[in-house]
């Protein structure tokens, strides 16, 4: 996702929220989720269902969370989210 080089790009925005909001993904005991190996599956339905709510939330407070580090109170992108990662280097 690309975030620098903008004053306020509410496309990233749109990203970020719909990706918390998503809830088809995958948890422990799925096929798809890639550390079935570290985790233990859940016991039956209802406890799959609560894991897929608490990690829903935990998604939703993160994106809110990280969406505040980078744009902050003004709307405007920091100085972390000009983060080259091909030179390592900060653009101002």
């Amino acid at each position: 996702m690309r975030m620098h080089g903008v004053e306020q790009d509410t496309d990233n925005l749109q990203a970020v929220m719909n990706t918390a909001l998503d809830t088809s993904f995958s948890i422990p005991g799925d096929a798809t989720f890639p550390l079935n190996q570290a985790f233990e599956p859940p016991r039956d339905r209802n406890e799959a269902e609560l894991l897929r709510q608490y990690l829903s939330q935990m998604r939703q407070e993160l994106s809110v969370r990280l969406l505040s580090r980078v744009y902050g109170s003004e709307a405007i992108p920091s100085k972390v989210s000009d983060f080259d990662s091909d030179t390592h280097q900060v653009h101002a």
